[in-house]
């Protein structure tokens, strides 16, 4: 019911916001707060959610202003929202962010922002999910304080998959897309690798997870 984007640009946007029947989605621009700049995107099922409230940070160290964080190559930012169920009163948060590709200490230290982020929500008794492209293998140290948070959906998964989800249009290889999740059931992860009428719908592949 709810899907996390990366990288979408502003008429992008505009056209998901037209197209995507029953979906509203969440996000702003990473360079200016608005419009300019990739969003991290939330787009949710109106009918099954409403946003009870819902907002982004920058990935530096003012992350409540604009603003580029350490040696990072590009302004950063994580989207989050915390939801109710409107069929089940049920209310859970998440969060969804893309961690810079070129700077490893704004790997890091963002890494660190999202983890006391998820600590701070699951202090309000909220359940939450962490959608990203990561920029980086769940194997790399930089995910201890995510690992110490929240569950790797793809190892707690009752049915899994090991497939590489960046394919870098077919030239490149790597597993960097993750969901991460806090008091959940994981019934299945997957990559979907399927081809939609083109090889490569991106260069990365999405990555699904049903959640209990």
């Amino acid at each position: 019911a709810v899907i996390g984007m990366q990288e979408v640009c502003w008429e992008q946007m505009v056209y998901l916001q037209e197209h995507l029947t029953g979906y509203a989605g969440l996000g702003v621009g990473r360079d200016d707060g608005v419009e300019a700049g990739e969003v991290m995107a939330i787009f949710y099922d109106e009918a099954v959610l409403e946003a009870t409230v819902w907002g982004t940070f920058w990935l530096s160290e003012t992350p409540g202003e604009v603003s580029r964080g350490w040696d990072a190559a590009c302004h950063r930012t994580a989207t989050w929202a915390i939801f109710r169920n409107r069929l089940s009163g049920q209310t859970w948060a998440m969060i969804n962010t893309h961690l810079d590709h070129k700077g490893p200490e704004a790997r890091r230290e963002g890494m660190r922002l999202i983890a006391n982020r998820v600590e701070a929500l699951k202090a309000q008794g909220l359940p939450v999910v962490i959608t990203a492209d990561f920029n980086a293998t769940t194997d790399e140290e930089i995910f201890a304080p995510l690992y110490a948070a929240a569950d790797d959906a793809r190892k707690v998964a009752k049915e899994s998959d090991d497939s590489d989800t960046f394919n870098g249009w077919g030239k490149s290889y790597s597993q960097i897309d993750h969901i991460f999740c806090s008091g959940y059931e994981v019934e299945r992860f997957a990559v979907l690798t399927d081809d939609y009428g083109v090889p490569y719908i991106s260069d990365h592949y999405p990555v699904v997870a049903e959640l209990r």
